[in-house]
């Protein structure tokens, strides 16, 4: 839940915790559902980190077809993709997907196949993704569907109205990337006030999640986006603190949230603390 609401760091600190309750308490299959959980996390923060955890992962005992092998998979190809590994990761996102149909786990499947289109292969995920929705309740699955579909087609539309729909929910950093690939398809119908109205909606669902890196996401500038500790800095400058009391309220030097606020004026344009509120809180176009 976290992951799908952008709250990536928090995610990581869940799954880290959860590990070392279960080992604590002698439940090692669920050691390796929340390694896997914990995989994905670093994997969306763009941390090398991913890849030791894996490999404490194939030291234990393979999970069975009907319960965990899902989330292992998944755990792969998230690691795969921020190596760079892009054909990789689609291919053990597609095999988690097959695997989770066969052991009749659509939920996992779903998330799968999902990952499958947010990893670039939108076309190839839709036929089992539909066949899946049709067969459970609607809700974020369908969502996942609807997604999928709008990829495939290219279609700027109805990639802004699946934005909406999952920042309704809460999950701001599946509606970031729809808004991102939402840009990328009005850029490619010309239609330029479009992709840059829906590239400033991705980077404001982007500040509020903790610093996440996806394929989608990386087609943003870096140039005009804001860091979760740039963002974050900013607005204590909002309300009026003075750079000392920043640092000592985030444990930092005074040079540092210099030149923190220093790139934050160069990307928004802001002129000043009093401008830096209006910025910060400006409406999703």
């Amino acid at each position: 839940m976290n992951l799908a609401c952008g709250r990536v760091r928090t995610a990581a600190a869940h799954a880290r915790e959860a590990v070392g309750v279960f080992r604590r308490i002698g439940r090692p299959i669920f050691v390796r559902e929340a390694l896997s959980c914990l995989v994905i996390a670093h994997a969306h923060l763009g941390d090398s980190s991913a890849e030791a955890l894996l490999e404490e992962l194939d030291t234990m005992a393979q999970p069975s077809m009907s319960y965990g092998a899902v989330d292992v998979l998944r755990a792969r190809s998230w690691s795969a993709v921020s190596d760079g590994q892009a054909e990789r990761a689609c291919q053990l996102a597609s095999d988690a997907a097959n695997l989770g149909i066969a052991s009749g786990d659509l939920v996992a499947a779903s998330a799968a196949l999902h990952d499958l289109a947010r990893f670039g292969r939108a076309v190839d995920a839709v036929p089992r993704l539909d066949q899946i929705a049709a067969q459970v309740d609607p809700g974020l699955i369908g969502l996942r569907a609807d997604h999928v579909r709008a990829l495939a087609d290219a279609d700027a539309g109805a990639l802004e109205r699946v934005r909406a729909s999952f920042a309704d929910i809460g999950a701001d950093l599946l509606a970031a990337e729809a808004a991102a690939q939402a840009a990328a398809a009005w850029k490619g119908l010309g239609r330029t006030g479009a992709a840059r109205a829906a590239t400033h909606s991705a980077i404001r669902l982007l500040a509020e999640c903790e610093d996440a890196v996806t394929p989608s996401l990386r087609s943003i500038d870096d140039g005009v986006r804001l860091t979760f500790a740039e963002r974050r800095t900013a607005a204590l400058a909002a309300e009026g603190k003075s750079n000392k009391s920043i640092a000592a309220e985030l444990q930092l030097s005074v040079r540092t949230v210099e030149h923190r606020l220093q790139r934050v004026y160069a990307k928004t344009g802001a002129t000043g603390r009093s401008g830096l509120a209006g910025v910060l809180d400006a409406p999703t176009p």
